[in-house]
């Protein structure tokens, strides 16, 4: 517990008692399990919480996490470790309060499995039954930059709402906020543009604060002429004003309408007046009970207090009430109608009496010990269910359920009954003896297994796989028909599977080759004169032409069939992330590829790495950094930008998402996220997560994509995707102090790639800001 000039008097938190007449409350979570989804019975009378997930589809819950990760932090998150390294963070806070990821409970403890936070952040908000002030709060772990930065709204008793904003501290970092000057509040808005927690809510009843607040008459209350709202107390019993104090009040009297005392009470049982609807007064316990009602007897026809039934009153029980005035109920040992047996077993009867007093039979739908299934599949059940409602189990020298022998070969059982008590059979994708293989090529399976699971045998009588006749004439089968089952070739004969007979190399026809097919380009052979075969046209090599001659097709200046446009030679290709022209500047930061200066909204189109046509596409609202870090620990780079694109022009589930920097030097960042690695969180929204990526070590010696997030979207009318990276690594080739002259090296072009055919670039080229450890774009910096 971290010291502080206060008195602690506890309760499920810490309440402090202030050195003012007001007390204090301190909300520190300490006293719950880590994992615990708090609700408002875990907060101070009056207080409540109520949570918004950013996340579709992710939990609306605030859980508490132990931030000092005994044993490595849930999650593997330890951005929320105290204390750690980040700026501020030299406390340890025990646990703090965080946006749910999931509430996955699989061991059924009512605690979540592996808590950690949200990382798209959202709402916790705190409301009160009565205005409290709010004095100081500890929040955890602001990092991220984004277009709406994470904050505090006051929602003020007066109806205003006022913003308090956290310094950017960063990673891992901590920091203590106190509200200079707190005004009464309905509510606490904490907003999380991303990750983030809180802890050590300090706030105040602003009634009794010591302050007279707007609303209030006077403060703090005395009992006397203050009541606990802060109104002075004016009122008399009999003004018709129900005042603090009073139950009722003449006219006022909502509490007891009518039966108002003189001395401004309502009526009540044991103050010694027979009031309407009392039939004694006081009770004595004798004849005379705790409601002022007359003690009566079973059998009296009139259901008194304690009585389930009595006479012609047993509604409960219509022709069944006991002598002792109670229904007949399961376990009273009495055998009643519509029972098979009483008690049950859970109270000490037979062994076979259900706790609703029927006795457990098998196909009655309840599974009762010892019954492992209910009903059996005779009757429409599980089929491993059997009529005594044991399960069927392989091995148990029974046929049953779907099994087909039993018990299976390896236990000594029937030849070919495998181990699920199965019987051996062609096409179960299983190559059981003395099947060949399995399955058939009639199932898609390999094309020379046959139907009966057996491989092609050249005198079989039967024409499969490669064969073209069979048996062989050796066989004294179909006449030229060869030992391998199929005809010669050369023998003068243009037989079943020849195009021409004898082949060119004995004289015969032109262009028959030695296997009596007809030379041409595309038959799949490279033939005499050709270079390649089968060309592009027929999905062969992009580099065969159409004559089967080699060549590269795009960029031989030539525009062929399937081109949009011919890549000039020794020119720039604008995606490929390559320098191609030597002039220090790549792709759409190249202005053979870009808009120029002068006219950014000219956007040209460029002919890219496969002969269609792209464009450089800006990047827009792309706040950014780069943040140097000393060993043991990675550099990181952080953005947040769009690209106007058509709806799902690319989905990054199927194509590699690639990002870039560079600078004069070149580039000195590039990351590719491979197809299939993002996943889908809606249609729209993709997520991908990398923790090791952040760690420093054999497994990740490198960095690389920490975590990113896309999602497509209309902005402003336009279609477009949105982007958040986290990347670490090695960024250091963007430092001036390293190399190069500071002016230079400050314009920097992002570039980022959807890759696939025809995809358009994101590029944003602008000058960057220095900084003490790294480099900034702030939104300013676009402005205009």
């Amino acid at each position: 517990m971290r010291a502080r000039a206060t008195l602690l008097i506890s309760s499920a938190f810490a309440l402090l008692l202030a050195a003012s007449p007001a007390r204090a409350i301190i909300v520190d979570f300490e006293s719950l399990a880590a994992g615990h989804i708090v609700t408002d019975a875990d907060l101070p009378d009056g207080v409540g919480i109520v949570v918004v997930n950013n996340t579709p589809g992710h939990p609306s819950s605030a859980i508490t996490f132990d931030s000092s990760c005994v044993g490595g932090c849930t999650g593997g998150d330890g951005d929320l470790r105290t204390p750690g390294t980040g700026p501020g963070n030299d406390t340890a806070q025990g646990n703090i309060l965080i946006i749910a990821e999931d509430v996955v409970d699989v061991g059924g403890d009512g605690l979540v499995d592996d808590p950690d936070d949200e990382q798209n952040g959202g709402v916790i908000s705190f409301t009160f039954d009565r205005p409290h002030k709010l004095l100081s709060v500890r929040v955890i772990d602001i990092e991220e930059m984004g277009e709406f930065p994470s904050l505090l709204e006051i929602v003020t008793s007066a109806g205003g709402t006022e913003l308090v904003f956290y310094e950017e501290l960063g990673n891992n970092s901590a920091q203590t906020v106190v509200v200079p000057d707190p005004k009464p509040a309905d509510a606490l808005n904490f907003v999380f543009e991303s990750t983030g927690a809180i802890d050590d809510l300090e706030i105040v009843l602003a009634c009794g604060d010591g302050v007279i607040d707007p609303g209030e008459d006077c403060d703090p209350p005395n009992g006397t002429t203050c009541d606990d709202s802060c109104m002075e107390i004016t009122g008399e019993c009999g003004n018709d004003v129900l005042d603090p104090g009073e139950e009722c009040d003449g006219i006022d009297d909502a509490a007891c309408p009518g039966l108002c005392r003189d001395s401004c009470v309502c009526p009540v049982c044991g103050d010694d007046i027979l009031d309407p609807g009392e039939d004694c007064d006081p009770p004595d316990g004798v004849t005379c009970d705790d409601s002022c009602m007359f003690i009566g007897v079973c059998g009296d026809d009139i259901l008194d207090p304690g009585e389930e039934c009595d006479g012609t009153a047993d509604a409960a029980c219509p022709g069944l009430c006991r002598d002792t005035c109670v229904c007949p109920g399961c376990g009273d040992g009495m055998l009643d109608p519509g029972e098979e047996c009483d008690p049950p077993a859970s109270q000490g009867g037979a062994a076979d009496c259900t706790d609703q007093c029927t006795l457990i039979e098998c196909g009655d739908s309840v599974v009762d010990p010892p019954e492992e299934c209910d009903p059996p599949a005779s009757q429409g059940g599980d089929v491993k269910c059997n009529d005594d409602c044991t399960l069927a189990v392989c091995g148990d020298e029974e046929i049953e359920g779907d099994e087909e022998c039993d018990p299976p070969e390896s236990q000594g059982g029937m030849m070919g009954c495998s181990d699920e008590c199965m019987l051996p059979e062609c096409g179960d994708s299983v190559v059981d003896p003395p099947e060949e293989c399995d399955p058939p090529a009639s199932q898609g399976g390999d094309p020379n297994c046959n139907d009966q699971c057996m491989l092609p045998l050249c005198g079989d009588g039967i024409v499969e796989g490669d064969e073209i006749c069979d048996p062989p004439e050796s066989m004294g089968g179909v006449v030229g028909c060869q030992d391998d089952c199929r005809f010669e070739c050369g023998n003068d004969a243009i037989e079943d599977g020849e195009d021409c007979d004898p082949p060119e190399s004995q004289g015969g026809e032109e262009g028959c080759n030695d296997d009596c097919t007809l030379a041409e380009c595309g038959d799949g052979v490279v033939d005499p004169g050709e270079e390649c075969d089968p060309p592009a046209v027929l999905g062969g090599d992009d580099n065969c032409h159409a004559d089967c001659t080699i060549g590269d097709i795009c960029g031989n200046g030539v525009l062929n069939p399937g081109e949009e446009c011919e890549q000039p030679i020794d020119s720039e290709i604008c995606d490929n992330g390559i320098d191609d022209d030597f002039d220090t500047f790549i792709d759409c930061g190249d202005p053979d590829c870009a808009p120029p200066d002068e006219d950014p909204n000219d956007l040209p189109l460029f002919c890219d790495g496969t002969c269609r046509e792209s464009q450089c596409l800006p990047i827009k609202r792309d706040p950014a950094i780069i943040r140097f870090a000393d060993l043991p620990k990675h550099d990181f780079f952080s953005i947040h930008g769009r690209v106007d694109s058509p709806p799902n022009a690319f989905d990054p589930r199927q194509v590699d998402f690639r990002i870039m920097l560079a600078n004069v030097n070149g580039s000195f960042l590039d990351v590719t996220v491979p197809a299939g690695a993002f996943q889908a969180r809606t249609q729209k929204l993709y997520f991908f997560k990398d923790k090791s990526a952040k760690q420093l070590g054999a497994d990740s010696p490198s960095g690389g994509m920490f975590k990113a997030s896309m999602r497509f979207r209309r902005v402003l009318g336009t279609d477009s995707y949105t982007f958040k990276l986290r990347i670490y690594g090695d960024f250091s080739g963007g430092d001036p102090a390293l190399s190069g002259d500071v002016a230079e090296l400050s314009l920097i072009t992002t570039l980022v790639y959807g890759v696939s055919p025809g995809s358009s670039v994101g590029f944003l080229k602008a000058n960057w800001n220095r900084t003490r450890r790294g480099w900034t774009l702030r939104l300013s910096d676009l402005a205009g």
